[in-house]
């Protein structure tokens, strides 16, 4: 897994599966956001994924969540 865009209000992650960690299965996310209390805030977020198969070529896939409203406690 690689990081890019910290301290960036883009930041992405790459997942690349190897011989010796091969990507299968769930892997959950977390995400540390840093704000400042005095204004209002607001997250969007968008899942995308290239999945390379030996038989069906690369395939492309996104999917944007929901607009939820998430209490942040201080």
């Amino acid at each position: 897994m690689r990081g890019y865009g910290a301290s960036q209000p883009r930041p992405r992650w790459d997942f690349r599966s190897t011989k010796r960690h091969p990507l299968v299965g769930d892997h959950p996310l977390a995400v540390l956001i840093e704000f400042d209390p005095e204004k209002e805030h607001r997250a969007e977020v968008l899942f995308s994924a290239e999945l390379k198969h030996p038989a069906l070529g690369l395939r492309r896939h996104r999917a944007q969540l929901p607009a939820a409203a998430i209490p942040l406690a201080m």
